[in-house]
């Protein structure tokens, strides 16, 4: 409740002051719920009952007028009573449905005068005794999804209602008995459980629920005579949501053993496939040991060392004894690059490129530039950082030269190319020989012999790397045409993880 006045006010728990002197110093809320006035220091009341033109009778009582009727405040802030058309007051204005009191004095007789825009009503106050009926509030119904309970007339008193897990939408309807000014009763209602304190409802005789979670609840409602004067007996009843099976412990606990017991079966199916990578591996290295001189020998055709060689003896004949020696450090720093690489099962791809450039260069001296290799690198690409398993593009590389590009009249390219992206490093061997139909016919056989077992054990070393480090190094071959549609060589992509 809030209470002002123009003047000084004569209610002492009540302080009033000027409004040119600023705010109120005490304001007074009228507690609906709990029945009594609250004092506020300088503070604002919202959606509080606003009581205007004060005045006291000769019980020294506060007497003003509100919105719901004239209000009369007792001295000790105990009680509060409202009195409107109900009571025969010209409250409400038929023709403009508006409340129109104005004015509200204490004439000299003691009696107060309340003035209307149609009239005025003139009642002594201590004629007026406040009801001191005290109304039972009780249950009138009780819905599930908006359907009727049907229950025995003492359900709502002596026993619980037991609702299913999908019950969890109700509603209950309730009234008072009482027989002053019935219309004017007001109600407040509490959920035990699920309602913190005590919901006004005003004269709304309803409460509804919904989605209550599963559980014991007490519904609790009580009623306010028409001058507010509470009745702090309720009206009660008992009432349980069933919890659905997922949500019960039973279900819970089972839940909890199931996610361990998968834990376990996962610890043991990792335990087991570390334990089988482990033994994967260790046939990978046996393996590696017995293929160690085969390999070698694979990747360094004994055919180019004697060809080699022979360059060397042929510079030295003719005299060319620059040509020569810058032939043997070639030759000399490729057999010591290969023999390095071909200890470890990864190398770095700056020295695996340095060994293929250098492989090329070989090559084309030995057979008199009769082809021209390029190696192409995406632009940044960390080949410090990268590895891969040595000597795994070479024999691609030997084989685009000798079956490509020697067995093609005129000159030839081989190009090289590395790049990456998305952690997949793509090595290109691509040639514009005569292509792998062609070379096949044409091929000499003490050249197949060689070219099957190299490839041969770069396929079993490809198969091994992938079961052991479980990646998925993949080889695509590609023939190419030309417009005409006949052979215009061939294209490996070597796809390695990284």
């Amino acid at each position: 409740l809030w209470v002002s006045n123009e003047e000084e006010g004569e209610l002492g728990r009540v302080r009033l002051d000027h409004p040119e002197q600023g705010l109120y110093e005490k304001f007074s809320m009228w507690d609906r719920v709990k029945a009594g006035a609250i004092p506020i220091d300088k503070g604002v009341v919202r959606d509080a009952l606003a009581m205007t033109k004060l005045t006291v009778d000769a019980g020294n009582n506060l007497w003003g007028i509100s919105p719901e009727g004239v209000v009369k405040l007792k001295p000790d802030l105990s009680g509060l009573e409202i009195y409107n058309e109900l009571d025969g007051l010209l409250w409400l204005d038929e023709e403009l449905k508006v409340i129109t009191a104005n004015q509200l004095e204490r004439l000299s007789s003691g009696e107060l005068i309340v003035g209307f825009r149609k009239g005025i009503s003139i009642f002594d106050p201590q004629q007026l005794q406040g009801s001191r009926e005290r109304p039972r509030p009780y249950l009138t119904s009780f819905k599930v999804y908006n359907n009727e309970w049907k229950a025995d007339s003492s359900l709502f008193y002596t026993k619980r209602i037991p609702l299913g897990h999908k019950e969890n939408y109700f509603s209950f309807e309730f009234s008072a008995v009482g027989y002053t000014h019935p219309e004017k009763y007001q109600y407040q209602y509490k959920l035990e459980g699920v309602d913190e304190d005590w919901i006004l409802a005003g004269q709304r005789n309803y409460a509804a629920y919904t989605n209550v979670p599963g559980g014991d609840y007490i519904f609790l409602v009580k009623v306010a005579n028409s001058d507010g004067i509470w009745n702090e007996e309720p009206a009660k009843v008992r009432l349980s949501v069933a919890t659905p099976w997922w949500r019960q412990l039973w279900f819970r606990g089972g839940l909890l053993l199931l996610f361990f017991a998968g834990a376990y079966a996962f610890y043991r199916y990792r335990l087991g496939q570390v334990q089988k990578a482990e033994r994967l591996k260790s046939e990978f290295e046996k393996k590696v040991a017995n293929l160690e001189l085969t390999a070698l020998r694979a990747q360094m055709n004994p055919h180019f060392l004697f060809n080699c060689l022979n360059s060397i003896d042929h510079y030295i004949i003719k005299n060319e004894t620059r040509k020569a020696s810058e032939y043997l450090n070639s030759f000399s720093r490729l057999i010591r690059l290969i023999l390095q690489n071909s200890r470890s099962n990864y190398v770095n791809l700056k020295d695996e490129l340095e060994t293929l450039t250098l492989y090329m260069e070989m090559e084309s001296l030995r057979f008199s530039h009769r082809f021209d290799y390029e190696v192409q690198v995406q632009p940044g690409l960390p080949l410090n950082e990268i590895e891969i398993p040595p000597m795994l593009i070479q024999p691609y590389v030997e084989n685009a030269i000798w079956h490509g590009l020697m067995l093609k009249t005129g000159k030839g390219t081989v190009r090289l190319g590395v790049s990456k992206e998305n952690g997949i490093l793509k090595c290109t061997i691509q040639d514009d020989g005569i292509g792998r139909q062609k070379a096949g016919e044409l091929k000499r056989p003490s050249r197949s012999g060689k070219k099957s077992m190299g490839m041969s054990i770069t396929k079993d070393r490809i198969e091994t790397i992938n079961k052991i480090y479980e990646t998925n190094t993949t080889v695509k071959i590609i023939d190419l045409v030309d417009d005409n549609g006949k052979a215009a060589g061939t294209k490996v992509e070597l796809m390695i993880p990284v």
